[in-house]
């Protein structure tokens, strides 16, 4: 019974460690779930427009070189270098959407797909420029608005994939505060049920030797009517109560004895 005590620490303590342990890996691969994939996704993805911002810039330098006559600037190499450079963004974009499934997916492959429509629509104004640069200049209107409604619409899926980002921290937040709690109600039980069974036994313990201190000075005053029964018992104290027993029976006898020789 001593013993059943530190045991029942133990076990409550391991169950302690154990939810400790649960929760802290809980809390990491929340954490990995925001740092390693969607914050990664809304740095790659902001990669991506930050790339076709660039190369947008690109097109209407060319356009200022050529318009200025510059003799070094070549446009067919620059064009051919933003169409290649284009191409790069788009196989990027489509492979970021495969990252997705449902509207994600779809709204990313819509906008790879104006991608490849701004491409097509560049290859037009550099003919035409080819052809009339002023003829080609007047195309630059619609073709400026299609750009900036490209960008805002992946600017749009970079705050999205931002809002996806916060609202995984917020539940990671949610769920270490929960196993924070947990923790503490596990500790604060575990130490409650430690002290209740190791006090109860204690007093068990104690009484039952208080009990039988009584008993075995009541035999020692020559007091045989002490009633042993509620003393017994199978465990350490129980040879003591067998030994006052026979301590009875003998100073029963040796009474019995006594009378008989009177």
């Amino acid at each position: 019974k001593i013993a059943a005590g530190p045991a029942i620490s133990i076990i409550l303590l391991a169950i302690t460690a154990w939810v400790g342990i649960t929760s802290i890996n809980g809390q990491q691969a929340a954490l990995k779930q925001v740092i390693n994939i969607e914050y990664q996704r809304a740095i790659e993805l902001s990669g991506i427009v930050s790339g076709f911002r660039n190369l947008n810039g690109r097109v209407y330098r060319t356009l200022s070189f050529v318009a200025a006559e510059d003799a070094e600037m070549d446009m067919t190499e620059s064009f051919a270098d933003i169409t290649t450079d284009l191409g790069k963004i788009h196989t990027q974009l489509e492979a970021f959407a495969e990252l997705y499934t449902g509207e994600d997916k779809q709204s990313l492959l819509k906008n790879a797909e104006k991608l490849a429509e701004y491409g097509e629509t560049l290859e037009v104004v550099q003919e035409m420029i080819e052809l009339d640069f002023a003829s080609g200049v007047a195309l630059l209107k619609p073709f400026e608005a299609n750009s900036a409604k490209l960008i805002s619409s992946l600017n749009k899926q970079v705050e999205v994939q931002i809002a996806a980002a916060l609202a995984q921290y917020e539940t990671a937040n949610e769920e270490s505060e929960f196993a924070q709690m947990l923790l503490i109600s596990t500790s604060l039980a575990a130490l409650l049920i430690s002290v209740a069974v190791v006090a109860y036994i204690a007093i068990r313990i104690t009484q039952s030797i208080d009990s039988i201190a009584e008993t075995t000075l009541e035999l020692a005053n020559g007091n045989t009517d002490v009633q042993l029964a509620p003393l017994e018992r199978e465990d350490e104290l129980g040879h003591i109560v067998s030994a006052l027993t026979i301590f009875r029976n003998s100073l029963m006898e040796n009474k019995r004895m006594h009378a008989d020789q009177a």
